[in-house]
């Protein structure tokens, strides 16, 4: 398979599992790239609703397809403040 093909077959990937997280209660997503590491930066309605969908064998097999470590993640978990200098 072609580099071009790989990269529609990981965008749909990812795609595919952006919208199951959407349905399972993921509100945002984002990814930070720095050197050596990524970041993933998710807002979910409950913690509950996030470890049923980062339990889902599928996704875990993905990730680990993609060279990430499919073992638990490093979690930093905190409740969303509003502030006055939001946007």
């Amino acid at each position: 398979m072609s580099a071009d093909g790989n990269i529609k077959i990981i965008s749909e990937v990812y795609e595919a599992f952006g919208q199951a997280g959407r349905a399972a209660g993921a509100l945002h997503h984002r990814f930070a790239v720095g050197d050596g590491y990524v970041v993933v930066i998710d807002e979910w309605e409950s913690m509950d609703h996030f470890e049923k969908f980062f339990s889902n064998p599928d996704l875990q097999g993905f990730i680990a397809t993609i060279g990430a470590d499919p073992g638990p993640p490093e979690m930093l978990i905190g409740e969303a403040v509003s502030s006055p200098d939001e946007f």
